[in-house]
Formats: C-alpha cells, sequence, structure tokens
C-alpha cells in the first residue's frame, strides 16, 4: 500500500468586497488548509458534508460517493484546524477518455458551511504538489465540470485548469467539459 502523506497550506481569504470583484485583501490570518487521506475514524464528519441546493446537482451524495471507493478511487479530506472541511476523490485507474497516465478528481466537495473562506482556493494550490507525492508516476490530473456549472468551471480555470474543448457526454447530469492540469514527472 501506498505511504500516505499531507501536505498543509496557509491559503488567502478575501473580504466579501472580493465577490463583487473588489480584490482587497482581507485582514484576517489566512487559515492553514491540509489535504491527506481520509481515516476510518473520518467517516461520520465526512458524512455529514453537504452542499448548497443549487449544487447538489452538480455532486453525489456523500454516503453515495463514499460507496465509490470500490471504484478503485481514494478517498482525501480537506482539513482545517482538525476540522474536515472539504473531500475529493482521486481515481488511478480513470475512464477511457482520459490520457494515461493521468489521476481523475472526483467529487470534490467543500461544505457549504465553509464555502467562501478560501478552502477551495487554497485546495486548488495544493494539489498538485499532494497529487504528486502520492502519485509519482502520474503526469497531471483531469476533471469534467458539467457544461451547465459555470463557477466550478471559474474556479477550476483560475486554479490552472485547462479546458481542452473536449465534451464527455457519458455524466449522469448531461454533458461535461474535461479539463487538465499536467506536470512534469519530476517530483
Amino acid at each position: 500500500m501506498r505511504k500516505t502523506r499531507q501536505l498543509s497550506l496557509p491559503c488567502s481569504t478575501f473580504t466579501n468586497n472580493a465577490r463583487r470583484g473588489n480584490k482587497k485583501r482581507s485582514t484576517m490570518k489566512p487559515p492553514t488548509i491540509i489535504l491527506r487521506s481520509m481515516l476510518p475514524e473520518d467517516h461520520e464528519a465526512v458524512g455529514r458534508l453537504s452542499v448548497g441546493d443549487q449544487q447538489q446537482q452538480f455532486v453525489d451524495p456523500m454516503p453515495l460517493t463514499l460507496g465509490t471507493s470500490a471504484l478503485l478511487r481514494d478517498n482525501m479530506v480537506i482539513e482545517h484546524e482538525a476540522e474536515i472541511v472539504g473531500f475529493f476523490q482521486i481515481d488511478t485507474k480513470a475512464p477511457g477518455y482520459i490520457r494515461q497516465p493521468m489521476l481523475e478528481l472526483c467529487q470534490v466537495v467543500i461544505d457549504q458551511r465553509h464555502q467562501g473562506k478560501g478552502f477551495g482556493k487554497g485546495f486548488l494550490l495544493l494539489l498538485p504538489a499532494f497529487l504528486k507525492q502520492q502519485y509519482p508516476a502520474a503526469a497531471g490530473v483531469v476533471l469534467t465540470v458539467n457544461c451547465r456549472n459555470k463557477m466550478a468551471h471559474h474556479v477550476y480555470s483560475a486554479g490552472g485548469f485547462h479546458d481542452t474543448g473536449e465534451i464527455y457526454t457519458g455524466g449522469p447530469s448531461g454533458p461535461q467539459h474535461i479539463m487538465t492540469l499536467s506536470w512534469s514527472r519530476e517530483v
């Protein structure tokens, strides 16, 4: 079994003005997040994570998501001050539309109580280094974003993902953009 490590990163937060286009930074101390493998004792906390009504159409309910580990997905958590604020999965046996040796990023959830605090941005900043450590043979990561989920597409683009221009039509909630983030195999 792969030895799991964790990475932590102070991530920046913005004032409410940032949502209105003002890039003024908050004077609050930036939160620190940790990305790590999910442990058995995390199951209850992860099961309580939820998203807002508008996002539910794009993410499976957590009990269903946690059952997909049998699909060779690795469950990971996003932690802040010993509290799980988010969850994601890495599929190491990615579907055929993904060029190997790429990983697939699946089921990214930032709990609705913690959205807008910089955790998503911090997650995307930390993700490449974390994946390079955990999966050194991988050349990058790919994800799909529902074509109707404009906000997620914007967030992933700002986080360094590139829209390939290809559309995946096998998703249960409709057509999806295929986005990639590549890196050198050097760790």
